[in-house]
């Protein structure tokens, strides 16, 4: 089972995503803050991630099971609605705190929509094209 408190993030020493626990602190004599996360499946003591990238899992899974994380670039299509959509986390006119997918012309309650009809075609860090036009 999955824990809807997972975290994604971009590890600063190679680039690659990693999941797991966030814990943000402040080394000993440091003025910079830190993000790290610890990963669950290797109980690591954690790595340093960008703070810009973190990201919360939504609770829903794509149509291949794949785990949906806020800033997941999404393709929605269904009968005749079709979108794209970056995943984010926040108020909008139905609810005060959701995750939604903003089209760019305004937005859709992810958990409006079957996830049979969604798929994950990036993410607005490593594709911010996906999102233009």
């Amino acid at each position: 089972m999955v824990d809807r408190y997972l975290f994604r993030g971009k590890r600063l020493d190679n680039g690659e995503w990693v999941q797991g626990c966030v814990a943000l602190g402040k080394p000993f004599g440091s003025e910079i803050s830190i993000a790290t996360i610890i990963e669950l499946d290797t109980l690591s003591f954690g790595v340093e991630i960008d703070p810009t990238s973190i990201g919360q899992y939504t609770g829903v899974k794509d149509k291949r099971g794949v785990l949906i994380f806020e800033g997941d670039v999404l393709r929605v299509m269904f009968d005749d609605c079709k979108f794209v959509g970056a995943v984010r986390y926040g108020e909008t006119c139905v609810s005060s705190c959701t995750f939604y997918v903003d089209t760019g012309n305004g937005v859709k309650l992810l958990h409006q929509h079957n996830k049979n009809h969604i798929e994950i075609i990036g993410n607005i860090h490593d594709n911010p094209e996906l999102l233009e036009g």
